[in-house]
Parts: C-alpha cells; sequence; structure tokens
C-alpha cells in the first residue's frame, strides 16, 4: 500500500475510532445496563400538556410517563388516541411536546392555541387509561395502541414537571458494539500510522522524555 494511502487510511480510522468509543462510552452511561432514557420537561404557563406520539411512540418499548404538579395541587391524565385529544383540547390553550433532545435529556415544548381554557376532561368517555394524584404522578403506555398521546391537567397552576421515560435495553448493547468497533478502528489507526510514519512512536516517546525531563527539573 503507497504510503498516502496508509497515512489517509490511519487519519480516518482515527477519527472514525475515537468518535465510536467517545459515543459508544457516553450512551453507556447515558442509558445504564437497563437502557433506560428519561427525558423532562418544565411547562412555563398554567395551560393542559399534551404528549404527542412523537415523544411516546417513538420506540417500540413501553413508555412512562409521571407527572409532578406544583405543591398543593393534584394532576389528572388521560391516554387517547391523536385525534381524540386533539378533538377535546380544541383551539384552547395547550402547551405540546414538538420534540426532544437525547443528549441534554429534555422534552422540548410549545405553545399553542389561544381564548378559553380547555373543558373538563376527566369525565369524556374516549380516555383508554387515567391517573390522578397530589405528588409524582404515572400512566405506562404499552405501545400495543400506538399511536397515543397523554392529556396532561393540574387544578391549581401549572405542573412542576413532566418526565417521559423510555427502557429500550438494546441501546446499551448498541452502545458497547459501538465502543468496541471504535476500539478496532484505533489499533488500524495505530498500525497504518506506525507504516506511514515509523520513526513517529520513537519521535513522540522523545518528545514525551523530554517534557518529563523539564517538569521534573522546574518541580526540583
Amino acid at each position: 500500500m503507497p504510503p498516502i494511502a496508509k497515512r489517509t487510511g490511519a487519519i480516518v480510522s482515527a477519527v472514525l475510532g475515537l468518535a465510536l468509543v467517545v459515543g459508544g462510552v457516553w450512551l453507556a452511561l447515558r442509558v445504564g445496563p437497563s437502557g433506560t432514557l428519561t427525558l423532562s420537561g418544565k411547562p412555563t404557563a398554567d395551560a393542559t400538556v399534551v404528549l404527542t406520539p412523537q415523544v411516546l411512540n417513538r420506540i417500540d418499548s413501553d413508555t412512562t410517563v409521571t407527572v409532578t404538579p406544583a405543591p398543593g395541587a393534584t394532576v389528572w391524565m388521560g391516554v387517547a388516541s391523536p385525534s381524540d385529544a386533539d378533538a377535546i383540547v380544541g383551539t384552547s390553550p395547550v402547551i405540546r411536546t414538538v420534540g426532544a433532545n437525547g443528549v441534554r435529556g429534555t422534552l422540548t415544548l410549545a405553545s399553542f392555541g389561544s381564548g378559553q381554557k380547555v373543558a373538563p376532561l376527566a369525565g369524556a368517555d374516549i380516555w383508554r387509561a387515567t391517573a390522578t394524584g397530589s405528588g409524582p404522578t404515572v400512566l405506562t403506555l404499552t405501545q400495543e395502541r400506538a399511536p397515543e398521546s397523554v392529556v396532561v391537567r393540574t387544578d391549581k397552576g401549572k405542573a412542576a414537571q413532566v418526565r417521559v421515560t423510555v427502557e429500550h435495553k438494546a441501546w446499551f448493547v448498541e452502545a458497547i458494539l459501538g465502543g468496541v468497533v471504535g476500539l478496532v478502528l484505533t489499533g488500524v489507526a495505530a498500525f497504518l500510522a506506525h507504516s506511514a510514519w515509523p520513526g513517529l512512536g520513537r519521535e513522540v516517546l522523545g518528545h514525551l522524555l523530554r517534557i518529563a525531563g523539564m517538569l521534573r527539573r522546574r518541580a526540583s
């Protein structure tokens, strides 16, 4: 193999390898062995919150919604089809999830609608499941009836926090495999670099030894 090809291959392999190692380690630490990713958001207004299929049904795994109301308040949640959820809130002021940032672990929330608040929700016959509580209140979606939306209403003020948790064990396995592939590519890069620049290792080692000697002399 020509030296220029070895050098190009070494650089490309090193960049890809390091990227895979860093990404794999980050993802493994982020989701853990259970493959759990939690996304959270804090509504900025006193309005009904609608969690959309864009966030709830992206992965074919159980998704848990946990809502914590403000102190002294009660939260109500209901699961419905997206069309039923949109119909019941109408054009009233609502806060919707419009995306998520897996790196930051946040939900992207945006305000829609105007006018009067959403009419009472609990008595409607559209709900597939509901939950009520004065503390952290939980609903779990199994994806069997996806797509689905979750509508959240508090009786006093805005919800303090909304969390969506997804458990997907394959994420951790993929992270480990990515890290292993990255290490292999890094090894290939080291081999190609040694072939393309035979004296590179000795030169780098010499620089490191000189730097270490300078540091010792300054310390003494």
